[in-house]
């Protein structure tokens, strides 16, 4: 074979057999190679980076994709609350963005509305900024005279403790003990003046329930009687009725009768200058479990001091005097401090659990400690109404406020409002932690327990029900598919058709909410 000379072409004997290559010198030939490689490079290059970069910037900020999917969310809400029992329902709703305010869906947003039980959104909101999270309820006791282990009047100061129980006057009264206190000479006087003497709270009047209980600044049990009633062992005798607490001074007045078929049990509490009769009416199914009952107390400190007294007996210390309210006087002993547990974990009988006397103490507490005892409803407000214009700009002359809980036929807030304090109070790093740790958590705890259960929706919601005949809110946070946080706010009036269904109208809002993802693609795709 020829071999190449000089550079000149020639052939290769390593393919003798077949038709050979031609061959160029090593160098040229590498160079060859890398210059076509080059060029196919330049060629396709920008193609993938256009591709690249169009789906990064895609999955970086959404952009690209934001109209479609939150199109498809506002279509999709639109479309629930299309439901016929909506039909001359009065119904707000606002949803925006957590970070930037933008809003995300709302209609009737600016309309007021009764809030219901979210207006302990704003009860505790302003509580946890004024009072701050650690801020305690005290109970005190005091005594004008001690000596020789014999007390000559016994005073218990109240400062408004919405979680005061009788586990916690058992402990103060072995306090008592260890101070050398053995026999009470005098009176056992209950001084509650650190609130006003408008036990029953204004808006209340229209509800009588164990959820419109009176309030005071010296309150025990949240101011009920826990009344138990079995079935006798025969029709036709008395049921056997029990109290808790059992007090010895509590008359009780048995004229139910055990039945063979059906009936129904009635209760009637009476409170005199601490004498108390309940009266136990109608009837119980002899195969009836056992029942269970809350009655309200007329005066919560005569109540409270009634308790007190029983324990002091209990625990041997005698009592000769009588049981009274007045005024702790300037000079008298401390002998007892009891404080309760911090405000952060008592708004969780407020809000997670909607308890509306925790509300209101703590709506007087607020009165009391900014604008000076006695505390009331209406220096509460006052408060409200002075942290919402400086600390939110919601003007005092847009809504309608009558007490703290939402226990009332008059409040009147808009959902725009409600969603403009929960967005300030998720900023407030003060005390963020601590509002959404009050919140009821879908699916888990509070008066969210049972819904949402084992839905996406589950945990990732936190907020606050509210609920009277015709009147269904839900407002609060949720955290979406993006682990965005959407804040929210839900307002239903005037319906006929039962709770049940609208609160299904909510939990399907609050699971969409939950699902959001910005873009469109990833939910195809599975990004």
């Amino acid at each position: 074979m020829e071999k190449r000379r000089n550079g000149e072409w020639g052939w290769d004997p390593r393919f003798s057999g077949s038709p050979l290559l031609p061959l160029l010198p090593s160098r040229s030939l590498a160079l060859l190679f890398f210059k076509l490689r080059m060029w196919k490079l330049l060629l396709i290059s920008p193609i993938i980076l256009t591709v690249y970069i169009g789906a990064f910037s895609s999955q970086l900020d959404g952009k690209s994709e934001l109209p479609n999917s939150l199109k498809e969310l506002k279509e999709s809400i639109d479309k629930v609350l299309q439901n016929k029992i909506l039909e001359k329902v009065s119904v707000g709703i606002q949803v925006v963005f957590q970070d930037s305010g933008e809003v995300v869906y709302q209609s009737g947003a600016t309309q007021l509305l009764n809030p219901a039980s979210n207006t302990k959104l704003i009860t505790s909101a302003v509580a946890l900024s004024q009072l701050k999270p650690e801020y305690t309820f005290k109970t005190a006791i005091y005594t004008d005279k001690l000596a020789n282990g014999v007390a000559q009047n016994i005073y218990i100061k109240g400062f408004g403790d919405p979680d005061l129980s009788s586990e916690n006057l058992w402990i103060m009264v072995k306090d008592l003990l260890n101070e050398g206190v053995q026999t009470v000479e005098g009176d056992i006087i209950a001084d509650d003046s650190f609130f006003d003497n408008q036990v029953i709270v204004k808006g209340w009047e229209d509800f009588t329930s164990p959820a419109s209980v009176g309030v005071s600044a010296l309150s025990v049990n949240e101011n009920t009687i826990k009344l138990f009633i079995k079935p006798g062992p025969k029709p036709g005798l008395p049921p056997l009725v029990s109290a808790d607490p059992p007090l010895s001074y509590l008359r009780m007045t048995n004229r139910a009768l055990t039945l063979a078929g059906r009936g129904g049990i009635s209760t009637i509490y009476n409170q005199d200058n601490g004498d108390g009769e309940v009266i136990v009416s109608g009837g119980i199914s002899r195969k009836s479990k056992a029942l269970y009952s809350e009655i309200q107390v007329g005066d919560p400190a005569l109540y409270t001091i009634a308790v007190f007294k029983e324990i002091l007996g209990n625990l041997g210390i005698k009592v000769q005097g009588t049981l009274k309210k007045g005024t702790l006087p300037s000079k008298a002993r401390l002998l007892v401090l009891h404080q309760s547990q911090p405000l952060s974990v008592l708004l969780n009988n407020s809000n997670k659990i909607s308890d509306n006397f925790a509300a209101e103490q703590i709506l007087k507490t607020l009165g009391a400690e900014l604008k000076g005892a006695p505390g009331s409803t209406e220096k509460g407000i006052e408060v409200i109404r002075e942290f919402l214009k400086e600390e939110v700009g919601i003007p005092p002359d847009s809504y309608v406020l009558e007490n703290g809980s939402g226990l009332s036929r008059e409040n009147r807030v808009s959902p725009e409002q409600i969603v403009k304090l929960l967005r300030y109070m998720y900023n407030n790093f003060e005390v963020r932690s601590e509002y959404l740790a009050s919140l009821a958590v879908a699916g888990v705890d509070g008066t969210m327990k049972r819904r949402l259960r084992d839905t996406f929706a589950e945990r990732r919601l936190r907020v606050k029900t509210g609920a009277l005949k015709g009147v269904s809110c839900l407002s609060g946070y949720a955290f979406t598919r993006d682990n965005e946080v959407l804040t929210f706010s839900m307002m239903i009036n005037g319906y006929t058709t039962g709770g049940y269904p609208i609160k299904q109208i909510q939990n399907q809002i609050g699971l969409l909410l939950t699902e959001f993802q910005r873009a469109t693609y990833a939910k195809k795709e599975g990004i």
